[in-house]
């Protein structure tokens, strides 16, 4: 069939559409919120050679923009990016959870060159925009008044946090949701502890506290805009992962429900950090 001018003309104004579509998602998704430009917390170099531990990204996973983590040092034959956090207002586990928001997967898109060997050129990955999370942005509007309360980099939890993230993702990928259900209620937690921990509340208080304690904890303590209702979502998906309540309700019925309400665990990120 012959392509007209005609034709070419509705293909422009469609892109064009979803461009602006797109765009404006993004724009929504970062509203009220502080953001920075990614170039101002990390650094890409081209290399060969990776260390275990590195971020870096290659072209596209899965027709998707993706970062990753190298899991063994190794040489490639080609160059990839690496990227480096210069500025410690992220983690590298906030970096990886906010790159796969959909927003921000469809914005990137929008600018990946090359139909053979697609790819994002480095210069518009450094333009885009990434929210800090809710508590550092806080803390950035009044750091007289206003503790970070964010989980930090010297947390005795990070490990714990870096640990069980990487299997969350892992099971995420492969959807396993009865794993993820699991694995999301201990992040949560993880990540309660550590803020209970900084702001104050004594180590012998949280001690032989059930997941549902801690979150009573919190909430006595009344933190302002805290997110209950996230962690309570977490906290019931997880507890739905017994026997007995297995065996009462149709498990299609129990997985169907983390499915919706893993969502929460987001909320809890997109706050916190991780």
């Amino acid at each position: 069939m012959k392509t007209t001018k005609k034709s070419y003309s509705l293909k422009f104004a469609e892109s064009f559409v979803e461009f602006e579509r797109k765009s404006d998602n993004f724009e929504n998704f970062i509203s009220k919120s502080k953001v920075l430009k990614i170039k101002e917390i990390i650094k890409v170099s081209t290399t060969k050679e990776l260390k275990k531990g590195d971020l870096y990204y290659k072209g596209l996973f899965g027709g998707y923009f993706g970062v990753r983590v190298a899991e063994e040092d190794r040489r490639y034959k080609t160059t990839v990016y690496k990227i480096t956090i210069t500025n410690k207002k992220i983690t590298k586990n906030y970096l990886l959870w906010y790159l796969k928001q959909k927003p921000v997967q469809e914005y990137l898109a929008l600018f990946i060159k090359g139909s053979v060997i697609p790819f994002l050129p480095r210069k518009d990955f450094y333009e885009l925009k990434i929210k800090l999370p809710i508590q550092s942005q806080q803390h950035l509007v009044n750091s007289t008044s206003i503790r970070e309360t964010k989980i930090k980099f010297t947390s005795e939890y990070r490990e714990v946090l870096e640990l069980l993230y990487k299997e969350y993702e892992n099971n995420e990928k492969h959807r396993n949701l009865l794993s993820c259900a699991v694995l999301a209620g201990a992040i949560s937690e993880a990540i309660l502890l550590g803020y209970l921990k900084d702001m104050g509340v004594k180590k012998n208080h949280l001690e032989r506290k059930t997941f549902g304690g801690i979150i009573e904890i919190a909430e006595i303590k009344g933190f302002e805009s805290f997110p209950y209702e996230a962690f309570l979502k977490i906290r019931d998906i997880r507890n739905n992962i017994h026997p007995e309540k297995l065996r009462k309700n149709l498990p299609r019925k129990v997985i169907d429900k983390i499915k919706g309400d893993l969502k929460y665990l987001d909320i809890i990120v997109e706050y916190f950090g991780i």
